[in-house]
């Protein structure tokens, strides 16, 4: 989803003159630039495609298999990027223009948000039930890639941009790259044995497990498989009598928590919003490549830390560490933006500078959630959840998380749009203050519960 936000806003705005010349040039807000502010209606497209998407998923999942429901999620969003690329008014017709050709532009946004939220609930599926020990591990190492699949997007945008009068097409071809790289690989992964074994299908699912582990592997694991197929049989709703339960109602809550605390250092919408503000800031191709290296070090931090057994059992410490970043990135882009406070203004930086400081913030920003938040999160509630209940807490997981990531990309876009800089980064430092203490509060609980 990240990527096509950034495709949303990518190209969207032009640059401010003079860069960092004065603090007001931005500081006023960036309304007057219709490019950003076309931007946002299709921002919001996408986060409201996105959850309609993640509300489908069971029932495609259930119904398609594992393999196919992936592979369609990914053909919506090639056809999505082709069709925001392709057309003439592309994204760009949003504000502009007729009303057909308005909604011409918001065809692609909407199919690729769709294929989007699809993901959010047949990905964690399939890298579940095509592995041996479960997802817990493979989750976090596929969220690390989301940051290096950001940057390569936007560089692909920078590059396209030589060629492209519209950054705007550039970055959704990044995309369209990316999504057929994904469909692919969807596409080379055998169906899920589990959803073979709960069709009768033994002998298949038995074949797609020895395709990925072996032979000794795969027949330990198709007797699991038969016994998940059997579980997914007995799934049942969430009701109003299952809450009366103390153990499901602090695990639904326990839920909620978590998928809150996983976009609370704003690491989403700082991917969004780097490349537009380093753009208006004046800091040029240099600091949005500098920016896109850092995520990229920050996807390989994910990655190695991953593979530590012992960060398993602090799941605490590393929630806090990552709330701590947010917090202090979000007070130095505060202090840096700021007149106030004794600290270096708008004024006192050069437009090379004020870009460099504040992309290095918002790179910060993205190593809190996705090296030390999101990891954290993933699986700590699985274990309290009841085996009738797994469908249901994964569907709301999923749409959850659709929800929360909307909110955390629109609501950044839209006040960076509306007022600025200066408030944004208020924004920015209030929500990382109150999420701290959400997590302080009621994160040990929650941890514990898990």
């Amino acid at each position: 989803m990240l990527p096509l936000a950034q495709a949303a806003a990518r190209g969207r705005s032009g640059r401010c003159d003079g860069g960092g010349a004065g603090r007001g040039r931005w500081s006023r807000g960036l309304g007057g630039v219709g490019g950003l502010a076309a931007a946002v209606p299709v921002a919001l497209v996408l986060c409201a495609a996105t959850v309609a998407g993640a509300l489908c998923g069971p029932l495609l999942s259930r119904l398609l298999g594992r393999r196919m429901a992936g592979a369609g999620a990914g053909a919506l969003v090639v056809t999505g990027a082709a069709l925001a690329a392709v057309l003439p008014c592309g994204a760009g017709a949003v504000g502009a223009g007729s009303a057909g050709a308005t909604a011409a532009g918001l065809v692609g946004p909407a199919l690729a948000g769709t294929g989007a939220g699809l993901l959010l609930l047949v990905v964690p599926q399939v890298c579940h039930e095509l592995s041996l020990p479960g997802h817990r591990r493979l989750m976090p190492q596929a969220m690390a890639l989301v940051p290096a699949g950001a940057a390569l997007d936007v560089v692909g945008a920078v590059l396209g941009a030589r060629w492209q009068q519209e950054p705007v097409r550039a970055a959704w071809l990044g995309v369209l790259v990316l999504s057929c790289v994904h469909l692919g690989m969807a596409l080379s992964l055998p169906e899920s044995p589990v959803w073979l074994a709960g069709r009768g299908r033994d002998v298949r699912a038995f074949e797609a497990l020895r395709r990925l582990h072996g032979n000794l592997e795969a027949a330990v694991a198709v007797d699991w498989a038969r016994h998940e197929a059997g579980m997914a049989r007995e799934q049942q709703r969430l009701t109003a009598a299952d809450l009366r339960i103390p153990q499901i109602r602090q695990a639904t809550v326990t839920s909620v928590v978590l998928v809150v605390a996983q976009e609370a250092p704003l690491g989403a919408a700082a991917l969004v919003l780097a490349p537009t503000v380093a753009g208006h800031l004046g800091g040029g191709t240099i600091t949005v490549v500098a920016a896109c290296v850092g995520w990229s070090a920050m996807s390989v931090l994910a990655l190695l830390l991953g593979r530590v057994e012992t960060l398993e059992q602090r799941r605490f410490l590393r929630v806090v560490l990552g709330s701590v970043v947010a917090v202090v990135a979000a007070t130095v882009l505060v202090t840096t933006t700021s007149a106030g406070g004794g600290g270096p203004s708008g004024a006192d930086l050069s437009g090379g500078a004020l870009a460099g400081t504040v992309a290095a913030c918002l790179v910060a920003l993205v190593g809190g959630q996705y090296v030390l938040v999101l990891p954290a999160c993933q699986g700590a509630v699985d274990p309290r959840i009841p085996p009738w209940l797994v469908d249901t807490q994964r569907r709301l997981v999923a749409v959850g998380q659709s929800l929360a990531r909307a909110g955390a990309i629109v609501a950044p876009l839209m006040v960076y749009q509306r007022w600025g800089l200066d408030v944004l980064g208020w924004v920015l430092f209030t929500l990382t203050v109150v999420a701290l203490a959400v997590v302080l509060v009621r994160m040990p609980r929650a941890l514990r519960a898990a």
